[in-house]
């Protein structure tokens, strides 16, 4: 016995994985007539080889001890599906017509996926399935769509009638059956074959080798959706998967190409981005796959897995999320470090899990940490007991209040830092605060804590971000005791900023804290 997997029709150069299964001592691989490899089985049933596409005939054959082929199989490049053919097999009254998509050589068409529409006389057609557990459309429509080139027809047989079966591609409805993707560099187009499919809507994506999303890059797409660009953040392999939706409400089909990273350095991770618990890049020993492209931690003993290389750039946060489902209902604590634990590493706390166990659903545990994490850093976890992990993600804290005393720069004629305040600040002093992030819609006023006997502190409000410069003038007034007023922004600060707080000649005041807010107008 030998079996060929998979069909033979990708993109130029992808990396196809090729499983040769055998009963036999040895099997070998052919592209045509280029050998590929020839392996023993040594008691296995399986042997996979990893090969570039090219367009061709794949043959595998098996060998007994003595060299002699005693079973072989093949798999051939095909065009597109121009006719079907009809095979039967007859049960009592019951008769299986299996339809099969062929190409203009009479070659299977193994990922045919067009619409078939069936006619029966003389009989009466039972149901028509493709094997496709996605496929909802109900059994006794005469149209339904192919499924890897292949559809059954179910007939029960009228008595003492001729039985005919026709079926026939729909020349109406023809869907995306294959995605080609070319590389340039680091660009990639996709062509969408057959050339008079149907228009439909490209996902693009950017993963590694399990299909998750990839911090090493970006990958943006044109409004065509029919080409795309990595622009990159470290080095590493990545995946670049270009799937169709092919009018359903997943992705019905997908191409990807390999490509190799080199010269960006060591990607960083924004912690304040989701972080797939699949981009581990380390752990203790073999962690299992978990929902979601999560992962699931030891059974049994302790597991320690890490996150190296956050980078919190000009931010800081004590504050995050970790998606959990557990095994057990009973409450558990975990270990969070910064570093690796048990070596060079800082245990930050012992969380307790007390969410319970809601099956194949993750719940989220917001943890409050004993200081910020800042700069570039690593963040571990040590579980005693199987959990699936999906991920993390670290809460922005621009939106809290800032004490004055966190500014990132501070330099002017007159100012004294004091624990969290900066006291005595005079003439032409300026505290900048970086790395704020204002997500939709928006940092729109500032709440100021002060004390000053001063009537009147001019001050001036520089935002920087990626869209433009805004300024803001406004005057603090006299307050003995700290205090705290709301003022209006000129305009609504959105995504990163630069904050800068430039006190004018003539003020003399103590800053306690500064508050951006989002606050709705009526």
């Amino acid at each position: 016995m030998i079996h060929l997997f998979p069909y033979w029709d990708f993109s130029m150069g992808q990396e196809i994985d090729v499983r040769i299964c055998s009963n036999q001592y040895e099997v070998a691989l052919f592209l045509d007539d280029e050998p590929l490899g020839r392996r023993k089985m040594h008691g296995q049933i399986t042997q996979d080889f990893r090969i570039l596409y090219r367009p061709g005939t794949l043959r595998a054959k098996a060998y007994d001890r003595l060299g002699n082929v005693l079973a072989q199989c093949a798999r051939a490049s095909f065009g597109e599906a121009v006719k079907l053919y009809l095979s039967y097999e007859h049960f009592s009254v019951l008769t299986f017509a299996t339809i099969t998509a062929l190409d203009a050589n009479d070659r299977p068409v193994e990922n045919a996926n067009r619409l078939v529409r069936v006619h029966v006389a003389g009989g009466e057609l039972v149901g028509l399935d493709n094997g496709d557990a996605a496929d909802l459309t109900p059994f006794p429509q005469p149209a339904r769509r192919l499924f890897s080139g292949k559809l059954l027809a179910v007939i029960r047989r009228f008595e003492n009638e001729e039985l005919f079966v026709t079926a026939e591609l729909d020349p109406y409805v023809i869907p995306v059956r294959k995605v080609e993707l070319q590389r340039d560099g680091l660009g990639f187009s996709a062509r969408l074959l057959p050339k008079n499919a149907d228009p439909t809507e490209t996902r693009w994506r950017l993963t590694n080798a399990a299909g998750i999303d990839s911090d090493l890059g970006e990958l943006r797409a044109d409004a065509s959706g029919l080409n795309a660009e990595i622009i990159p953040k470290g080095d590493g392999d990545v995946f670049v998967r270009c799937g169709v939706m092919n009018g359903q409400e997943h992705i019905s089909l997908y191409s990807q190409m390999r490509v190799a990273l080199c010269g960006y350095g060591r990607a960083k991770t924004d912690p304040f981005s989701f972080v797939s618990a699949g981009l581990y890049t380390f752990s203790n020993d073999a962690l299992g796959n978990g929902n979601e492209r999560g992962i699931a931690t030891l059974r049994n003993g302790r597991c320690v897995f890490g996150f190296d290389n956050l980078d919190f750039g000009e931010s800081d946060s004590d504050s995050f999320s970790i998606w959990l489902f557990p095994l057990t209902k009973e409450p558990f604590h975990f270990e969070v470090w910064e570093g690796k634990p048990f070596e060079n590493g800082c245990k930050l706390c012992d969380p307790l899990y007390d969410l319970g166990s809601i099956w194949n659903e993750y719940q989220e545990l917001r943890i409050r940490l004993p200081r910020k994490l800042k700069g570039t850093t690593s963040l571990y976890f040590v579980f005693e007991l199987k959990t699936h992990v999906k991920g993390f993600r670290f809460h922005d804290m621009s939106f809290d209040p800032i004490d004055a005393s966190e500014c990132h720069g501070i330099y002017g004629d007159s100012y004294r830092l004091s624990g969290m305040e900066v006291l005595d600040i005079g003439n032409n002093t300026t505290l900048v605060f970086r790395g704020l992030r204002f997500t939709h819609p928006g940092a729109n006023k500032v709440e100021i804590t002060w004390r000053s006997t001063k009537k009147d502190n001019p001050v001036r409000i520089i935002i920087e971000s990626e869209s433009g410069t805004s300024r803001t003038e406004l005057n603090l007034s006299a307050m003995p005791q700290y205090g705290s007023r709301v003022f209006s922004l000129g305009e609504t600060a959105q995504g990163n900023c630069t904050a800068s707080f430039v006190f004018l000649p003539g003020c003399a005041l103590d800053l306690k804290s500064v508050h951006f807010l989002q606050v709705k107008e009526d």
